[in-house]
Order: structure tokens, then sequence, then C-alpha cells
């Protein structure tokens, strides 16, 4: 088995066509109905910068990656075998074709594009291995956030009663 048989050319192709940041600052009803978590709106750019700083908001989103790759390393060892691979790809993916657009917000600073990054190789791997980890879609949803024009950036409260916080 190859590995370019795991990459994920939809969830590709739904990141190239985001108007970055477009809604920034302003509420989004249909963007709140729409996710599967509950959230809070961050009304300043100076709050959502704290909150993207946060080890909170870090932590949270990397014990989603590591619920990920602990699951497929127990059950899925071939085809977790093929995630530094996919990484690597998708990590060239973003830094050709995503981030020269992302500069260009008045948003960019570097603490922003690291998180973005983040949370997009979040997303790509979650599609990759998408038929075989089922659990969770927390990147799928902070990608959405994303293609509604807005900034994911932090979370309030702990497990299970968590809101996100959007900008």
């Amino acid at each position: 088995m190859d590995y370019t048989k795991f990459i994920d050319n939809r969830t590709m192709d739904r990141i190239k066509t985001i108007h970055w940041f477009k809604n920034c600052g302003n509420e989004n009803n249909d963007l709140f109905k729409s996710l599967s978590v509950p959230t809070l709106f961050v009304r300043s750019w100076d709050e959502a910068l704290v909150n993207i700083e946060s080890i909170e908001w870090e932590n949270f989103t990397l014990e989603e990656k590591n619920r990920l790759t602990e699951f497929l390393s127990s059950k899925f060892q071939r085809e977790y075998g093929f995630w530094n691979k996919l990484t690597d790809h998708y990590k060239i993916f973003l830094s050709e074709e995503v981030e020269p657009i992302i500069q260009n917000s008045k948003y960019c600073n570097d603490e922003l594009m690291k998180n973005v990054r983040w949370d997009l190789l979040g997303a790509l791997m979650q599609g990759s291995y998408k038929g075989l980890y089922k659990k969770t879609r927390l990147y799928m949803e902070l990608l959405q956030i994303y293609e509604f024009g807005h900034i994911p950036c932090g979370v309030q409260g702990e497990l299970p009663n968590e809101k996100l916080l959007i900008f």
C-alpha cells in the first residue's frame, strides 16, 4: 500500500477556497448553528490573540491530535506508518499554496500562522484517516470555522463541557 492513497485531496481543495479571516469580528449565527460543539464569540483581535497564545488552547488541540495518533498506532499500525510521509506532503502544500495568501492578512503574525498551520495539518490528517478514525472531528470543525472566514482562537471550560472561542 502506498501513502498517496491516503492523501485527502478533498480537504486540500476546501482549504484552497478559503477567504481567510474575512468575517473576523462579525458574529455569524449560521456558523455557530452548523458546528457540533458549543461556541463563544470573541469580539476583538486582542482577546483572540491572548487565547491563541494560551497553553490551554495549545493543550486542547494537542490532545486531539494525540488521540488520533494513539488510536492509529494501536489499531492500524500499517496505515499509521504513512503518518510522516503524509505530514511532509501536507506541510509542502501549506507552505507553498496557503501560507503566502495568509501572510497578506492584517491579522497575520507568527503565532497565528503557527496555529493555522497546526489546525490545517490536523484537518488534513483527520481527513486522511477518516475511514479509520471516527471518534471526534475537532480539526474538521476548526476547518469549517476558517471556511466561514473566522479564526478558532481558544477554548473555555473543561471536557466535556468546553466551548470553542471564535473570532
